[in-house]
């Protein structure tokens, strides 16, 4: 005979088939976390690579020391669209690359909060959007390792090149 009741557990026979019933409630979903960049376009006084270091600002949060490694830049054809892939960092130190050039490894080398990779597209020169994931996060960052990011923003223009953007993980 199978039943039960309220006080009573579930049973198969006279064997109860479970002792006591767990209940757990739906787990909410993180909320989005957001930052506003300013960044620079640097390059590398050994390797000539371009990088683009500044802050990133999150909403409620502290200011963070931001570097991008482009890893890989190019055009399609007479287009104007550019395609990129990047490697991002953030650091709890802003990140100060001077007036006579540095040395990206040695920032490279400092402990970060969070990377990941993105990549994205310069539809006309001026903004740009790039998707990617967090591959690493530590510290007030840790929950947000494998989450999404995505990121959208506006060339400035300037010698050298500055950008803001907007910096989404969810």
């Amino acid at each position: 005979m199978l039943g039960c009741s309220e006080n009573s557990p579930l049973l198969l026979g006279d064997e109860p088939v479970q002792q006591e019933v767990t209940k757990k409630s739906a787990i909410k979903p993180m909320a989005k976390l957001v930052g506003y960049t300013e960044e620079t376009l640097w390059v590398d006084m050994n390797t000539g690579a371009p990088y683009s270091i500044g802050t990133i600002t999150f909403d409620g949060m502290d200011t963070y020391g931001l570097v991008y490694q482009i890893l890989e830049m190019s055009g399609k054809g007479n287009s104007s669209v550019g395609f990129l892939t990047e490697r991002f960092y953030i650091f709890r130190e802003n990140i100060d690359p001077g007036t006579e050039g540095f040395d990206i490894q040695e920032i490279l080398d400092m402990d970060y909060l969070m990377t990941g990779i993105n990549s994205g597209v310069s539809p006309n020169g001026i903004m740009f959007v790039t998707n990617g994931s967090v591959s690493e996060a530590y510290e007030e960052f840790a929950d947000w390792a494998g989450r999404n990011v995505h990121v959208n923003g506006e060339i400035i223009g300037g010698n050298p090149p500055s950008f803001t953007s907007t910096f989404r993980v969810n």
